[in-house]
């Protein structure tokens, strides 16, 4: 494990195959700038797994989870990514289990490709 941000990792350029940044995005101040961060550690045929939540209101579970953004609509996100330098990119619905105390987002999974 080594510490950093998502926006500042301490990890060489192109030195990954995978990246996976799991319910990390809605919680930087700047998605776009670690969006951009994971293509420069990431080799030239490298993959990018993000799991997010969906944009949502569910004030309750923003506060709880200290959020700085309310997610994000899919493929806003995944016009993110393509400018971000992965022109290959999908996105799937993420299928959860509700919880059975309080409502949570839906959930999505972007791939992008280098």
């Amino acid at each position: 494990f080594r510490a950093g941000s998502a926006a500042v990792l301490p990890i060489a350029d192109s030195e990954l195959d995978l990246c996976i940044a799991s319910l990390v995005l809605h919680h930087e101040p700047a998605p776009a700038d670690a969006l951009k961060e994971f293509r420069r550690v990431l080799k030239s045929d490298g993959v990018l797994l993000i799991v997010e939540q969906k944009a949502h209101r569910l004030q309750e579970f923003h506060d709880l989870m200290q959020d700085h953004w309310w997610g994000f609509e899919p493929q806003e996100l995944a016009d993110k990514l393509v400018r971000a330098g992965f022109p290959e990119t999908e996105i799937r619905t993420l299928e959860t289990v509700a919880p059975t105390s309080k409502p949570a987002p839906e959930l999505f999974v972007l791939t992008g490709r280098t």
